[in-house]
């Protein structure tokens, strides 16, 4: 299904755009197929799904021929392989970045402790041998979701479970911690409170840190809140800058829908793929 931009909230049925693929792109059935490196990963725990490959394809042809498309999962398809495998290899031969937009957190954490670091365990073999190296990823979050150092040095008696957090944290994300409204509004900094790299604390921020990690990957997950604030924001406050963006399910809002069709659909400076777990009537 194509997305057109003179209709934005519903998307016109191409069937034509989606079925007359011409030659399946090898490297799309090799990854993702039951010789490729995928399956050699996977064990005896992979089950062939032509569906995924078909969905793959779409998706890649997208990318290649930079059109805007919107796509179908169904349930038990592999969506996630099927996007990501497209967007890694569009990411590496444009050198350009891709960023894989989710409804929540949940998601985005799913695809940073189990698909991707997955898929670069599986395909680092094949990537180096194609590029010369792997894909890397990033997450990035909103500056709500990280720990202010500059705030947590004017804290003078933290909870104890959340001095224990903070004693061993890796990356500052405070989405694992159960906090109420004030406890977050002690430990974050609104956009108006944060000075950014003027900041004294600018060189130990997780949340500078994060936008740092974020421009040099190949692959940046964020979810559809942040993906919306950067959109409305100057280019490169919030987002990176990037070539391609997949969005992965439902948008949530009209109001969302309205900024990501007027910035992709009208502008028109990156491609955008939607891939849906079911059809919906408009974009979402």
């Amino acid at each position: 299904m194509s997305y057109r931009p003179e209709s934005p909230y519903n998307p016109v049925p191409m069937p034509v755009a989606i079925e007359c693929m011409a030659l399946p792109d090898p490297d799309i059935e090799h990854l993702l197929g039951p010789t490729g490196p995928v399956a050699a990963a996977m064990g005896t725990a992979y089950q062939d799904r032509p569906q995924q490959r078909q969905l793959s394809q779409v998706i890649r042809r997208a990318l290649k021929q930079r059109r805007d498309a919107l796509t179908e999962g169904g349930c038990g398809t592999g969506k996630t392989s099927a996007y990501l495998a497209p967007a890694i290899l569009h990411a590496l031969e444009n050198k350009q970045q891709v960023v894989i937009s989710t409804h929540t957190t949940t998601l985005q954490n799913q695809l940073a402790e189990k698909d991707l670091p997955f898929l670069q365990r599986a395909l680092k073999e094949w990537m180096e041998a194609r590029f010369g190296r792997n894909f890397t990823w990033a997450i990035l979050k909103g500056r709500q979701q990280s720990l202010c150092e500059a705030k947590w040095a004017r804290l003078a008696e933290p909870e104890p479970y959340i001095q224990e957090w903070r004693d061993t944290t890796e990356d500052g994300d405070l989405g694992g911690l159960a906090l109420t409204g004030r406890q977050r509004a002690q430990l974050t900094a609104t956009s108006e409170e944060c000075p950014g790299s003027k900041c004294a604390f600018s060189d130990i921020c997780w949340w500078l840190h994060s936008k740092q990690r974020a421009k040099r990957a190949d692959i940046v997950v964020v979810t559809h809140a942040l993906l919306v604030a950067g959109l409305q924001a100057d280019p490169g406050m919030v987002l990176p800058t990037f070539d391609a963006i997949v969005v992965d399910g439902d948008l949530g809002d009209d109001h969302a829908v309205a900024i990501v069709v007027e910035h992709f659909g009208y502008a028109h400076q990156h491609d955008v793929v939607v891939v849906d777990e079911c059809h919906r009537d408009g974009l979402v």
